[in-house]
């Protein structure tokens, strides 16, 4: 068993770390300040003189101070130089690219080449390294000199938690892979000692960092996922560690079953949403999303008008689309969010700092949640073509499924997503069948065939054993609704790429299962009851019975071609009760198949179920005459 941490637990600040405190102190030993003949007055006097222009904010003062006095410096000089330079964060770009700042830099990484990391200690190399990350310096000789194995080998033996999680921080926040230093710490050794000796924020850093930069860090995973350390974090860990936790393990692809479980009892989902940050909030819902795991508590917490209200005063845009995502990925209904995501507010935000994904993804899961978003998709239309060009295929096909979902087939979005749909196709399957769907749902197969079969093509190129059944189904979809605007869309079979298309798009179509509902059964029952015949439930409007499952019309009188559809709830998007995309579609299709449509929504037959049968009969009778069909 872990003998769990330290005693005492570090709060976070805004950043995955906590700057450790550099330079000398009371009770530190002199031969901290004496190494390398450094002499204990010069090396104080040096560290204040350096102080003193940090807490005055002067960096100009602080490089002019190291410019002159840097060949005296020594290891704690220098670390406690960096240090203070990487505090100023604000300044950090402008110091980046400062003359005399370069002119320092580069000695130190002279001295660092021609002596080696020798005469700096674990501390220092911690510190200078954050500093480094900070600034956003890149590819130097420190950096790789921080990763080489007798460093790696130091910093292992000799370096505390911390020093260990700010080291690994620093190097993911460069973005420099650090597989020497990444294998090192996810030793049993290494590992077992973090568990003993870190605190939370130490392990969130580290775990944070092994993710950021892609290394699966399974020694590390396991022990995090243990009973005792989850423990631990859940009653130690503020809410921006076991939001970093959480997220690095869905990352990796960790389940972490006792970590979600965990966070997602009372206590920690109160401590998550009342003192975590919009960020933190974001990141742990998604985790849940991205993991698969329901968290039911969580999200009926963000859905709370105080956490909203929180969500949208201070959360980034990024935060926003992040948790709407993760509501609608889970199933979990969200018309406070929803609705604050459509207002003006948010969709200023969006559209002025959010990223294409960004943007994407709430479109997409507004579909999902069938939640109407009249001011977003507004705003898409009048400035979002801007931003198509930096968009992914994912980025795109989310955009498309989305708007068509919904019942927006904006003809200017889809000319702007035609003009940008070689990146559709450099993209997955799902990419391609999402936006050929979109396309047909929309009825803009005809306007935009260009677009469209060069689609199609890349998909019947394609192995068909890659593809699922749900994209075989949006291909059909596809087909029947280009052939329903004169397009015909052929399927190639036997190409010597495995598998039949034209069965596999069959068997597809077939097994899509569509009960009859109560509505649709009380509404048959009374036909019969009230004299009407010749008509038939669950029908195909094509001659051929193609489309499988796919389409059928609800009631429906073939001799006469009147399709009665029965619009359940699931029809329509809140709070406007407009009917979404698929259901205009269908009845559009019906339509230039030659049927009459007559449609009846749910709130109709919530009004017609309280009639008497005098009435019921009367209302069908008088409503169904307009098409030809009369009781007998």
């Amino acid at each position: 068993m872990l003998r769990l941490f330290s005693r005492h637990t570090i709060g976070l600040v805004s950043s995955p770390l906590r700057i450790p405190t550099v330079g000398f102190k009371p009770h530190e030993p002199l031969s901290y300040l004496l190494r390398h003949g450094s002499s204990r007055p010069q090396a104080i006097e040096q560290n204040k003189r350096i102080t003193e222009f940090e807490r005055s904010r002067d960096w100009r003062g602080l490089v002019k101070y190291a410019d002159e006095k840097r060949n005296e410096f020594d290891d704690v000089n220098w670390a406690t130089m960096w240090s203070k330079l990487g505090r100023m964060r604000r300044e950090a770009r402008v110091i980046k690219n400062d003359k005399m700042f370069n002119r320092v830099r580069k000695d130190f990484e002279r001295r660092v080449k021609d002596d080696g990391m020798g005469w700096l200690g674990v501390r220092e190399v911690a510190n200078v390294v954050h500093a480094y990350a900070v600034m956003s310096i890149r590819g130097s000789a420190f950096v790789e000199a921080v990763e080489s194995k007798d460093v790696v080998t130091k910093i292992m033996r000799e370096g505390n938690p911390q020093q260990i999680a700010n080291t690994i921080w620093a190097m993911a926040r460069m973005g420099h892979e650090a597989p020497t230093l990444a294998g090192a710490i996810d030793s049993d050794k290494v590992v077992t000692y973090l568990m003993r000796k870190g605190n939370s924020q130490d392990i969130a850093n580290i775990i944070w960092a092994m993710a950021t930069l892609g290394h699966e860090a399974p020694t590390l995973a396991r022990a995090i996922e243990s009973e005792e350390v989850v423990t631990y974090l859940m009653r130690e860990g503020k809410p921006q560690a076991i939001a970093n936790i959480i997220w690095a393990m869905a990352r990796l692809g960790h389940e972490a079953p006792s970590l979600a479980r965990a966070i997602e009892s009372e206590k920690v989902v109160m401590k998550l949403v009342s003192e975590g940050k919009p960020q933190n909030i974001a990141n742990t819902i998604w985790a849940m999303a991205t993991l698969g795991h329901k968290a039911p508590t969580l999200a009926r917490a963000i859905e709370s008008k105080e956490v909203v209200t929180k969500l949208v005063s201070e959360g980034n845009s990024q935060a926003l689309a992040n948790t709407i995502w993760a509501m609608a990925t889970l199933g979990h209904e969200a018309p406070s969010l929803a609705r604050a995501i459509d207002s003006k507010e948010v969709v200023t935000k969006l559209m002025r700092e959010g990223t294409p994904q960004a943007i994407a993804n709430t479109i997409w899961a507004m579909s999902k949640l069938k939640y109407d978003c009249p001011r977003l998709v507004h705003a898409l239309a009048v400035s979002g073509w801007e931003i198509m060009g930096s968009c992914t295929g994912q980025d795109i096909s989310n955009t498309a499924f989305g708007l068509a979902d919904l019942g927006y087939f904006n003809e200017m979005i889809f000319e702007q997503i035609g003009k940008h749909v070689n990146v559709v196709i450099g993209g997955s399957n799902q990419h391609i069948c999402n936006t050929l769907w979109a396309f047909g749902i929309s009825g803009l197969i005809a306007k935009h065939e260009e677009t469209v079969r060069i689609l199609w093509d890349e998909a019947m190129k394609r192995p068909p054993t890659e593809f699922k059944s749900e994209n075989w189904t949006q291909l059909e979809i596809a087909r029947l609704f280009a052939r329903s605007e004169g397009v015909h869309l052929e399927v190639v079979d036997n190409d010597g790429r495995g598998g039949n298309r034209s069965d596999m798009m069959e068997r597809a179509a077939k097994t899509i299962d569509n009960p009859a509902t109560r509505f649709e059964r009380d509404i048959a029952n009374d036909l019969k009851r009230f004299g009407f015949s010749g008509f038939e439930t669950e029908v195909t409007p094509f001659d051929n019975r193609e489309g499988g499952n796919l389409l059928k019309i609800d009631i429906a009188w073939k001799k006469e071609k009147v399709a009665l559809e029965l619009d359940g709830p699931s029809h329509f998007l809140s709070p406007s009760n407009e009917r979404n995309g698929p259901t205009k579609a269908k009845k559009r299709l019906l339509k230039s198949l030659g049927w009459k449509v007559l449609n009846m929504s749910y709130l109709q037959n919530m009004k017609y179920g309280k009639l008497s049968d005098k009435n019921k009969k009367e209302t069908l009778v008088d409503w169904l005459k307009k098409c030809g069909v009369k009781p007998v």
